[in-house]
This record gives C-alpha cells, sequence and structure tokens, in this order.
C-alpha cells in the first residue's frame, strides 16, 4: 500500500506505510512543492523540500519550541521506566531527552497514533486527556531534533507512492493541527498524579544491538553539543553488559567476577576462583575467569595463557568471552596471526554484543596493523680497508702502522683455537660499541609485547615488567590451586594425514602385570601388516588404530526418547581404589581373556585404571582422581612421554591403554557415561554414550592426542565440552 516518510539530512525520522504522514506536514509550506516526471508527459508530486532553519522557525510560530519540548520532557522523566518499551529502553530511561522520549518511528494511519521507538507512544497518547494528543508529542519530537542539526541540513518528505494511485496534478498536502502540544506537559503532570498501570506487552521492544546503532548513527549527525553528551551518556549506559540467562558466565557469582575484571579489577579475583573450584571443581567459566585475572594482572606469561585458552575456546566456539580473552592472549605475546584470526571470527559474528565487538574489532586493528619502522642505523665510523684480522699467536707486523686491537670472537675450536682479532689503525674512530654475539633469530616470545591498554577500554591493574627474577619462594599461582598442565610453545599446522594407523602388532614384549598381556592376540594383528604412517612430526605406529575418530557425536536413542541427565558425583574417587563395577567377582579377568559385552569392559578398565593410579603415586608421587586435575596430569606424562617419538613398542601401547581406561572410568563416574560398542577389534573405535545424547570414543582421543600433541585439542577442553554437553 502507498505510503510516505520524513527524511532529515538524508536519514527517516518517520515513515507511514499506509497513508500521509500527519505532523510532519506542520514543517512545509505549498510552495515547497517538489515535482518530477515520473514518465513523458506525467509530472507528479513526489514530495515537499526544506531547510532545518525554515522548518524550525515554521514549528516556532505554531507555539511547538525545543524549549517547550524539554519542559514536557522533565514531566515525562518519573513515567519514562513505565512507558518504555523493554528492558533495554527501561535500563537507559532516565537518560533519554525529548528527541527520544517523543519519538514515533511510525504512523498506524487507521488509528492515527505514532508507535514510539523507545516508549509506548501509543499508550501514552492514550492516556494524556487531550485531544489529538498523538500529533502533539511528534510535533514535540520533531521540535528536539531539529535544534540538533545543522540548519542547512534538507528536509524531505516524500510522497511519490501516494500520488501514484493519484490523478496527475493532485497534491497531498494538509494542514496539521498541532493545538495539543502546548497541553502536553501540564497533562503529563496531572498523568504522574494518577499512576497509570504497565501492560504486559510493553516487555517487548528493541534490542540493545538496535538501541546501541540507532544511537551511535544519531551521534555523527546531531551538531548540538548537548546532544552529543546525552547520546554518549545513553550509549554508555547502553554499553553496561547484562547478565546472561544462559552459558558459562549466567551463575551471578560468576558475572560479578566478569563485571569486575571489565572494570579493570583484579583485586581477590583469583582467590574466588580458587574458592568456588574447590567446591564445585572446575569449569570453563571458572578457567576463563583465571585466565583473565591473570592476563591483566601480569601474572603469568600471555603466551602460556594464550597457548592454555586456545585448545578451550576452539572447543567451545559459543563461549565468545574465551575466544576474546584468546586474541587478546596472542597479542600481548607478539603473535598478531593468531590474534586476529580470532578477533575476526568475532567482528563477524551477526549478535555479537557491542561490547565484545568493539573489543574485538581494536585487538584486529591492532594485530593486522604494520610494524613501526626500524630506526636508522647509524653509518659506520670504521675505514674497513684498514680492518685485518690476525691471530694471537701471529707473529707482529711491523710494516703495519700502529693499531688498536679489538676482540671479535673469543677463541673457539672453530676458529682453530686462537683468538681473532682486528686492527686498526691509528687514524681511524674506534666505533661506539662492536657486537659481542652473531645476530639471533627472534621468536614470538622474544618479540616485544603489545601494551594491554592498545587492546581493551579496561583500567587494566597489570604491573610493570621487570627483569629482576622473583623472589625465592614466591608463588605466582596460589598454593593450593590446581596445577594448570605444562603446555609446550604451539607450531605451526601440521599437513593432513594420508591415514591412521593399525592397531598394535603382535609382540613378546615383557609384561609386568595382569593387565599389559590380556588379550592381545585378540586386539593386535602380526607385525608388518600395515605401514606406519606419520602423523604430523609426532609420526605413528601400529599401534594407534583408530585415531581418525571425532570428538564426539550427537546421537538419538532408539525410542526418540532423550537419555536421562544424572547430576555429578559429590565426591571424586581415588584411581587407585576405585570401587568395582556390579557383578565383578573382586579378581582381575584372566590374560587370555577379551571383553565381549559393556559389563565385561568395565570391569577390566577398572582393574586397569586401579594399576595406573598406583603406578602415579610410586612413580610419580602424584594422586589421580576421578577429576580435571587427573585428566591435566595425564596429558602432561603423555606428551613428555610420547609426542615427537610416538608409540613404536607394544609396553607403550599398553600403558596408553590404561590411560584411555581411565579416561573412561571418569566419564563413568562424573558423566554417567556408558559403553555402547565393544565390538570392533580395535579400542580405538570402541564408543560409549554420554546422557542426554552424545556418542564419544575415549581411547581414540586419547591416541589422537599421543600423536598430534599440542596441534590438537587437550584433553581437558575436550572434558569440559563433554561435561558441558551433559548438563
Amino acid at each position: 500500500m502507498a505510503g510516505s516518510r520524513l527524511d532529515i539530512d538524508g536519514r527517516t525520522i518517520a515513515r507511514c506505510d499506509a497513508g500521509p504522514l500527519d505532523a510532519e506536514y506542520a514543517l512545509f509550506e505549498p510552495s515547497d512543492l517538489a515535482l518530477k516526471a515520473t514518465e513523458p508527459g506525467n509530472v507528479r508530486e513526489i514530495g515537499y523540500r526544506t531547510t532545518v532553519a525554515t522548518a524550525r522557525a515554521r514549528l516556532d510560530a505554531l507555539g511547538v519550541t525545543a524549549e517547550l519540548a524539554h519542559e514536557a520532557a522533565e514531566e515525562l522523566g518519573p513515567l519514562a521506566v513505565l512507558y518504555a518499551r523493554g528492558g533495554t529502553a527501561r535500563k537507559v530511561a532516565a537518560r533519554l531527552g525529548a528527541a527520544e522520549l517523543f519519538e514515533g518511528r511510525e504512523l498506524d494511519a487507521p488509528r492515527g497514533l505514532y508507535i514510539g521507538a523507545w516508549m509506548d507512544t501509543a499508550a501514552l497518547a492514550k492516556d494524556l486527556v487531550v485531544s489529538r494528543a498523538a500529533a502533539g508529542l511528534q510535533a514535540l519530537h520533531l521540535a528536539a531534533v531539529l535544534a540538533e542539526v545543522r540548519d542547512d541540513a534538507d528536509v524531505m518528505l516524500h510522497t511519490l507512492d501516494l500520488t501514484r494511485a493519484k490523478r496527475m496534478g493532485e497534491r497531498t498536502y494538509q494542514r496539521a493541527e498541532l493545538d495539543a502540544a502546548a497541553q502536553i506537559a501540564e497533562a503529563l503532570r496531572v498523568l504522574g498524579e494518577t499512576s497509570p498501570d504497565s501492560p504486559a506487552e510493553r516487555e517487548a521492544g528493541p534490542t540493545r544491538l538496535e538501541l546501541v546503532s540507532a544511537m551511535t548513527e544519531r551521534l555523527k549527525w546531531c551538531t548540538a553539543e548537548s546532544a552529543q553528551t546525552r547520546l554518549t551518556q545513553i550509549l554508555a549506559a547502553a554499553a553496561a553488559r547484562e547478565q546472561p540467562s544462559r552459558g558459562p558466565l549466567a551463575e551471578p557469582v560468576l558475572w560479578a567476577l566478569e563485571r569486575q575484571l571489565s572494570e579493570g579489577s583484579t583485586g581477590g579475583v583469583v582467590e574466588q576462583v580458587d574458592a568456588l573450584e574447590k567446591t564445585r571443581g572446575r569449569t570453563p567459566a571458572t578457567t576463563y575467569l583465571r585466565a583473565r585475572a591473570m592476563l591483566m594482572g601480569g601474572l603469568e606469561s600471555p603466551e602460556i595463557i594464550a597457548g592454555r585458552v586456545s585448545t578451550l575456546a576452539i572447543s567451545l566456539s559459543s563461549f565468545v568471552e574465551l575466544q576474546l580473552l584468546a586474541a587478546q592472549a596472542w597479542l600481548l605475546a607478539g603473535d598478531g596471526k593468531r590474534a586476529a584470526a580470532y578477533a575476526k571470527d568475532l567482528t563477524t559474528a551477526a549478535s555479537l554484543d557491542p561490547d565484545l565487538r568493539a573489543r574485538a574489532e581494536a585487538i584486529l586493528a591492532a594485530a593486522i596493523a604494520p610494524p613501526p619502522p626500524a630506526p636508522p642505523t647509524r653509518p659506520s665510523v670504521i675505514d674497513p680497508k684498514r680492518i685485518v684480522s690476525v691471530a694471537d699467536d701471529a707473529p707482529p707486523d711491523t710494516s703495519i702502522e700502529p693499531t688498536q686491537v679489538v676482540t671479535l670472537h673469543p677463541a673457539t675450536p672453530e676458529h682453530g683455537g686462537a683468538q681473532t682479532t682486528q686492527r686498526m689503525t691509528s687514524d681511524s674512530q674506534p666505533p661506539a660499541k662492536l657486537p659481542s654475539t652473531p645476530p639471533r633469530t627472534i621468536s614470538h616470545s622474544q618479540r616485544a609485547g603489545v601494551p594491554y591498554s592498545t587492546i581493551t577500554s579496561e583500567r587494566s591493574s597489570r604491573p610493570k615488567k621487570t627483569s629482576a627474577p622473583p623472589a625465592d619462594g614466591a608463588d605466582l599461582l596460589p598454593r593450593d590451586a590446581i596445577a594448570a598442565p605444562r603446555l609446550p610453545s604451539i607450531p605451526e599446522a601440521a599437513p593432513t594425514p594420508v591415514r591412521l594407523p593399525s592397531e598394535p602388532p603382535r609382540e613378546p614384549p615383557r609384561r609386568p602385570s595382569y593387565a599389559s598381556g590380556l588379550a592381545t592376540a585378540r586386539l593386535d594383528r602380526a607385525v608388518g601388516s600395515d605401514p606406519a604412517p606419520t602423523i604430523g612430526s609426532a609420526g605413528a605406529t601400529g599401534y594407534m588404530k583408530g585415531a581418525s575418530q571425532p570428538p564426539f557425536r550427537a546421537e538419538e536413542s532408539p525410542d526418540g526418547r532423550e537419555k536421562e541427565r544424572r547430576h555429578e558425583p559429590l565426591h571424586s574417587e581415588s584411581a587407585e581404589f576405585l570401587s568395582l563395577p556390579r557383578m565383578a567377582t573382586g579378581e582381575p579377568p584372566s590374560e587370555d581373556s577379551t571383553p565381549r559385552n559393556p559389563t565385561e569392559a568395565r570391569i577390566l578398565f577398572t582393574f586397569l585404571a586401579r594399576e595406573l593410579g598406583e603406578d602415579y603415586r610410586v612413580k610419580r608421587g602424584v594422586e589421580l582422581r576421578t577429576d580435571v586435575a587427573a585428566i591435566e596430569s595425564m596429558q602432561a606424562h603423555l606428551f613428555d612421554s610420547y609426542y615427537g617419538k610416538s608409540v613404536r613398542s607394544l609396553e607403550d601401547w599398553l600403558d596408553v591403554r590404561r590411560h584411555g581406561a581411565f579416561l573412561s572410568e571418569i566419564l563413568v563416574r562424573t558423566l554417567s557415561a556408558e559403553w555402547s560398542d565393544v565390538t570392533p577389534r580395535e579400542l580405538g573405535y570402541w564408543a560409549m554414550s554420554v546422557p542426554p545424547g552424545t556418542r564419544v570414543w575415549p581411547f581414540a582421543r586419547m591416541l589422537r592426542y599421543v600423536a598430534m600433541g599440542p596441534k590438537e585439542r587437550d584433553l581437558v577442553s575436550y572434558y569440559l565440552e563433554l561435561r558441558w554437553r551433559s548438563r
């Protein structure tokens, strides 16, 4: 249906989709008519055009001034929260001015009411005991807007869509009746004394992103200083992030710590995170808050923090705060390439919070900025023609002029044991300083870090770095905190493997216990049945069949119903003294038996986990329990033992199998997982079901971490995402 719209300085202020606008005609006179030949021999009205200064003068002549609009806005102030459309508008209602409070973005022609942008102006017009109150409210909005725009800006009322349906030469101009505008302030004062109700439909309104976008756009074309100050305050109030209703930071105590860090304060955050982890265990939220506090406070190297949070951010793609922290950490570590990769993903997200988007854009700009130009080098003052290399044991040459001897290199075997020197003639000026060592290539960890204040608007409490070593006995982390795994520097991505290795071949190894020789004939193939391909830099052997399985896969129950979620246990169990499953006799399985069903698999893996727990206690002094700390200890041992060397013997494979068995027991005892498929010949293909609907391959995940090391997601983030999926 034909409609019309009003533009001021090229920006749409109001529109009507089913007829002409109402109060907007007060800005024009019939002489402001704009005509255009829409087709040969057919000249039609396309609208009315004037300037801001002229339109403002016409409203003033009708008694609708900016002062009157501000007076009415003061009377509406106490009622603004009541008439605000939704929580976002209610949050900034106290800072809105007349231009926003009375803004009617769209005219509902059949009812003659303007639909407000931020306030429920249609309901307000009905509640005011004034005739034609809707037009009066819109006139106050127009007066306030015209007072904040430059005088020579265009004001255009578009009516071409209306005239297409009319006869040629017919006009749409009409006189606007704005007598109600002068009565609005008094009517609002009376309304405030009656305490009107707030209907439930006002809960639906503009989103925070819409409000921020609209105010940011208006800030660009409003020239009045008072308007810019007001809009800046509105944006600041809107930019304060609201507590999410769901997600890792949805709990009030976690959100309070996040708000504290966003305000630039790190005091007591690590201690509070420690207390939370003691009572409820480590979660992605506590891992994020600890890492962010340590990055802001300078308590740990940015490169170590970046490596730790990056793997977790990859597995939890919906945790955007964690991804932003990874980008900040990589930038502070001097690796702009990785920082830009994380930040760019955030800047392209459609529904990202404006505050997070601004921080991501700042990181991206700093990451892709060209490095500063190197300072000009000082030309050498040494004449190369007068420098002669000699050896200490060479006889002096009296034919050479008196020289100054400068040692360039100490006596080394590469130089034949003699100290190499250079002689400069007396008429050459000596250099200010000569290098004592050859130039070295600077790695990421040696590059100058980017200041934290350049990538975030937070007031960082991070202390200045000093070259002095820390005092003896000083701890960067609280002593009772769970130690993070030792992470190596993350290398570049490895090429995609051609194929994955097979299961262990049949060998006559030394078997240290009952579990070492359990059913190897049925699980393994003969030696040489498969060539040993390579995976990354770690290599691989025929002991790793099944490592290509995905981390997890969503599955549906046969009857179509979601599996029951179960609560995690209140206390963890010691691996060395794990309770046996039902139907277990207390005796270890025989060496020549193979699990044929999930129950037998549980019994076998419980004994393997017990053996692993005893081994860690005796050899490493570490107590493994069914928690995240045990997974961290296991992956640190697996990285030190196998990364770069791979699994090349049956004893090594049996050791990895014990670790996979304990991982499966952790899933059973903390996430209520169950073995669902133990029929394949290779352990890497044995599958478990984690409620409510996730299929996992624990041995395959263990084998893949052994092969890929830091190039693959770590086992801690893998477990944390499974725990998040099970809730």
